[in-house]
């Protein structure tokens, strides 16, 4: 690393560079991160946690997901610094290898519950650059309950875990319990509509016949599709706490984007999941160990939920299918392993990313389709059921005319060809109600009189913009509306230079969103909402 920074080194000297180390030298350089800053960061944040289980999760977590370099170092650090905020008062007095070995096993826990698999390494813990922890055993029932029902299981660990100090076993993180998912249930089912309830319903019918050995291929794969704002992530929710609450349904909720993922009741992206490569095609084969604990997970599998199935990549799904099969001998020769899957999505939105050799012989337009999920043999075939949310819940009942309109030009009913455009290109034929002639036409309709006297309609304006398509226009425009503001005159004054200041100033109290109030102040001073 430092003979690819230092230049012209002529001996070892001029790579330690007065360090007594590579590693000083390297972190004087910057190549390396100095451990302190994450001392510092776990500390200051322990000390705003009120209970021992809450920092144990907080710190699991962090590891899990920081990517420390010398993560065993980190947390003797911490220890030893500050090891009252991990351990009970009882353990104070203790050496520092019993300290971490106490740490260490419940840290293992957490890892387990939130579903990092130790792999070829002997411990979660260890796979992440910490020491293992001794004594730690999960049987294979223990892996499969700690994924399947893991609110149960954890709360019934930690018990045990800390029975020493039950008032610090604090139950409000980690994923949720039967009991809760039964309240969730409950709650869903009271607000349903006729066509959640039908496929919620389907999937349930499935589910049972499966585990009575009798389920027909026909009834395995299932298609919940609808508009935006018709309650497909409502719907998927509903269908997890019932299943949950009612059958102890073992079930994964995966999504294509992390994003996605999150909406979703203990739901993760399909490729951390199912260990999907990143780097895919129709050729890519599985090499999951058989014996592996993820392997034993997918095996004890039920139900497989995969949301945002539209920007999926068709061989991510086949490679999905290729897995399924080789980790379960019994039911290699059926799709998907026998599992249910159920997938989701609006196809009207984004299609996968296609490279131009995905595809040979297909046009720019069609590339991204023939690697759609769509043409696989599965819903060429008619072998998903599709079901079809239509109620739209966030529109209001004097837009849906407004809905309607927008659908028409989104589905291509109202597309024409240009006849005088050579390239044939298509158009979308709007309303004539709609349209306006000029630029000037349009800020009348959309200001109206509020430019004339603009502190009086301050919310009128507060409300109102024109998005334009292109940065030549933004400016054109926001020097044509600057111009029309005036302020009233007093009889027998003149009209003078007005000089108007920007608010830049974040209100604390605004009811907007954390990321919206966090927004940088460059950004609020840019009127054309152009990125600097």
């Amino acid at each position: 690393m430092l003979l690819l920074h230092v230049r012209g080194p002529t001996g070892w000297q001029d790579l330690y560079a007065g360090h007594q180390t590579f590693v000083d030298a390297a972190k004087a350089l910057g190549l390396i991160e100095d451990s302190t800053i994450w001392v510092n960061t776990i500390l200051e944040a322990l000390s705003g946690l009120p209970t021992f289980r809450r920092r144990l999760n907080w710190v699991a977590v962090l590891f899990a997901t920081a990517g420390i370099l010398d993560a065993s170092s980190v947390l003797d650090r911490v220890l030893q610094d500050s090891r009252s905020l991990l351990t009970p008062r009882a353990m104070l007095h203790q050496g520092l290898d019993v300290v971490r070995q106490y740490v260490l096993t419940r840290m293992e826990l957490v890892f387990r519950l939130h579903g990092v698999d130790p792999g070829t390494f002997k411990s979660s813990c260890e796979r992440l650059g910490l020491p293992n922890p001794i004594g730690f055993i999960m049987p294979n029932e223990d892996i499969i309950e700690a994924e399947f029902n893991a609110g149960d299981y954890g709360q019934r660990m930690w018990s045990e875990l800390m029975q020493d100090q039950p008032d610090q076993n604090d139950t409000a993180d980690g994923p949720m319990t039967k009991e809760q998912y039964a309240a969730k249930d409950a709650d869903f089912s009271a607000k349903m509509n006729a066509k959640q309830l039908s496929f919620i319903e389907a999937v349930c019918a499935s589910v049972d016949a499966r585990r009575k050995n009798n389920l027909e291929p026909s009834k395995q794969l299932f298609m919940l599709t609808g508009d935006g704002g018709t309650g497909k992530t409502f719907t998927y929710n509903a269908l997890i706490a019932k299943l949950k609450a009612q059958r102890s349904c073992r079930l994964i909720a995966t999504a294509s984007t992390g994003i996605a993922a999150e909406l979703l009741f203990e739901g993760a992206t399909l490729h951390s999941k199912l260990r999907v490569p990143l780097d895919i095609d129709e050729g890519t084969l599985p090499m999951l160990d058989y014996e592996s604990d993820s392997a034993k997970i997918l095996r004890a599998l039920e139900v497989l939920i995969i949301d945002e199935i539209s920007i999926t990549d068709k061989n991510v799904v086949l490679y999905v299918d290729k897995l399924l099969r080789s980790i379960d001998v019994e039911r290699k020769d059926k799709q998907f392993g026998e599992k249910i899957v159920i997938f989701g999505g609006d196809w009207k939105q984004l299609l996968p990313v296609a490279e131009s050799s995905a595809a040979p012989g297909l046009d720019n337009v069609n590339r991204s389709y023939w690697l759609s999920v769509k043409t696989t043999h599965w819903f060429c075939n008619g072998q998903v059921n599709i079901h079809r949310l239509t109620t739209n819940m966030r529109v209001l009942g004097d837009q849906e005319d407004y809905r309607r309109l927008l659908k028409t030009w989104g589905t291509g009913v109202t597309v024409r060809a240009s006849a005088t455009d050579d390239r044939r290109r298509p158009y979308v034929q709007l309303e004539p109600s709609l349209c306006v002639n000029t630029e000037q036409a349009l800020i009348e309709h959309v200001f109206g009189n509020a430019l004339v006297d603009p502190l009086s309609n301050i919310e009128q304006l507060r409300g109102s913009a024109i998005l334009c398509p292109l940065n030549k226009d933004t400016f054109k425009m926001n020097t044509e509306i600057m111009s029309r503001i005036l302020l009233p005159v007093r009889p027998g004054e003149q009209r003078t230079e007005q000089v108007y200041l920007s608010v830049d100033t974040v209100d604390p109290d605004s009811p907007m969103d954390i990321l919206a109030l966090n927004v940088a102040d460059r950004y609020i001073e840019n009127i054309y909402g152009k990125t600097p």
